[in-house]
């Protein structure tokens, strides 16, 4: 993987877990032109609420990340390409992704978050909500 500065079909993000008992150290989202499309969806979506004093967020299902743990077979990802960022756009091809760690746990389903400053955060959904 290589940091990059211009648009790529992937966006690198930190993770974490509060499990005690698994690992998560970062998060490749793949952005395709339908993710795109549907953030710019859910953008507006979120714009008539901006500017109300008791809105604090919106939460959407998404499926367009993944989630991925460090290991010492390999180098330490993450940290070595995020170094102080939270998120970078990298140049990966779908062998090297195939071969990354992934955490033990299923976290196949995911809930995108949108709060008032327009800022986005993934977590693991509920799925016996």
């Amino acid at each position: 993987m290589k940091p990059l500065e211009k648009q790529t079909a992937y966006l690198l993000l930190k993770a974490t877990t509060n499990s005690q008992w698994d690992v998560c150290d970062f998060a490749l989202i793949s952005i395709s032109e339908n993710w795109k499309k549907d953030l710019e969806k859910r953008l507006s979506n979120l714009m008539p609420f901006i500017e109300d004093p008791m809105f604090i967020s919106m939460s959407f299902y998404d499926l367009g990340v993944e989630f991925y743990k460090n290991s010492n077979e390999t180098l330490r990802i993450s940290a070595e390409l995020l170094d102080n960022r939270d998120s970078m756009l990298i140049l990966a091809d779908e062998q090297l992704i195939e071969s990354l760690p992934i955490p033990e746990n299923c976290l196949d389903c995911h809930e995108l978050v949108c709060s008032e400053t327009c800022t986005f955060a993934f977590s693991i959904c509920d799925v016996d909500k």
